[in-house]
């Protein structure tokens, strides 16, 4: 899906249950090598999120990305960010939790399809998503952002884990 700003996003799936988890990504639509592989995997990407119950989407304006990132205090980065949310996004208060993991600088474009396919499968782990669901203090979001890095290469860092 690409929804201009995250009032465009589902709260719900096609069949009619809200979705577990959130996950949006975001550009600098600068034509990277980086970014052009991430976009290519759009497809595969949401159809395995969606098979979790997981909503994933690109947020494509930059007015919808300046708004997310003023909205979880995250500042313009030199790399794309995903965004995980435990609820629908729209919803989400400034003392409301999330995970912001920024994309690095990958030497080959392999390595960062692997990385990338990791976080994905990530989501096929119930215990993983339940975690991320129930999780509403803030010794519950800094565990899982621990837990992040161990899955993927150094290049990727995890910028906040609470708002």
């Amino acid at each position: 899906m690409y929804p201009a700003n995250i009032q465009q996003l589902f709260k719900k799936n096609p069949f009619g249950v809200v979705y577990s988890n959130w996950v949006l990504f975001t550009r600098l639509r600068a034509d990277t090598a980086i970014e052009n592989v991430i976009r290519s995997k759009h497809e595969e990407i949401e159809t395995s999120l969606n098979d979790q119950n997981v909503s994933y989407a690109e947020i494509t304006t930059n007015t919808g990305r300046k708004h997310l990132y003023d909205k979880f205090n995250c500042h313009e980065r030199n790399h794309p960010l995903f965004f995980i949310f435990n609820k629908y996004p729209a919803d989400c208060q400034k003392k409301d939790h999330c995970i912001i993991v920024e994309w690095g600088i990958w030497e080959e474009a392999e390595t960062l399809r692997n990385d990338l396919m990791a976080l994905v499968t990530f989501f096929s782990h119930k215990e993983f998503r339940e975690r991320i669901q129930n999780a509403h203090k803030k010794k519950v979001w800094s565990t899982i952002k621990k837990s992040l890095p161990k899955i993927f290469e150094a290049s990727i860092s995890v910028l906040s884990a609470v708002l």
